[in-house]
């Protein structure tokens, strides 16, 4: 967090710098949206709004030094506030798209009901376990857990206590020591897992 921060202020010097080595009425302004957008998508609102401050600030200082307004000018004022709006409206606009986006990505990798990998996230990193192994030559072990008669316990214990059973199940599996990661398989009530371990160690998780 703090290099992200000292990298954004970096960009903001920059472009302020940049505004001092141009004509005078140039306008850079919109540059001043790369470390906000920096900011505001690796570091998160906060950090976008202080540098939409910071980014408000430097241009102020810049513009009053190159057009030569005095300090107390109406139109510093205005321009300033409005580009601080400005900035601070597209900080919270990336910081927002970024939860979604995080969101989105979570609601297509993780099961809704045990918050395990689901399928497709469940092959995507198994095949980068397999090709682990095949670089470094190191044995990893795939568990495969059939749960038998599930569907008897919904039957008589009704889905919540069938849901209830999935989800202990699944939280047991993901605090197993050493296992990467836990997955359902719906279609036939199937649990995997696997283990950067030989099939002997993994034995005794």
């Amino acid at each position: 967090m703090p290099l992200l921060i000292a990298v954004s202020l970096l960009l903001v010097v920059l472009v302020g710098a940049l505004y001092c080595c141009v004509y005078p009425n140039t306008s850079l302004s919109i540059f001043y949206i790369i470390p906000i957008g920096f900011a505001a998508w690796y570091a998160g609102e906060r950090a976008g709004r202080v540098i939409s401050v910071l980014s408000a600030l430097t241009w102020a200082s810049t513009y009053y030094a190159t057009i030569g307004l005095t300090a107390h000018s109406p139109v510093l004022y205005w321009n300033g506030s409005v580009r601080l709006a400005f900035f601070i409206i597209i900080a919270s606009l990336l910081s927002g798209l970024k939860n979604k986006t995080e969101k989105l990505n979570d609601l297509a990798h993780i099961d809704f009901l045990t918050e395990t990998s689901n399928s497709r996230a469940f092959y995507i990193r198994l095949e980068e376990e397999i090709n682990r192994s095949h670089r470094y030559r190191s044995p990893f072990t795939l568990a495969y857990i059939d749960l038998d008669n599930f569907k008897t316990i919904n039957d008589l214990y009704v889905h919540t206590a069938g849901d209830n059973l999935l989800r202990s199940i699944t939280a047991s599996m993901k605090t197993t020591r050493g296992a990467l990661t836990a997955s359902l398989e719906w279609g036939e009530t199937n649990l995997r897992s696997f283990f950067r371990r030989p099939i002997q160690r993994a034995r005794g998780m």
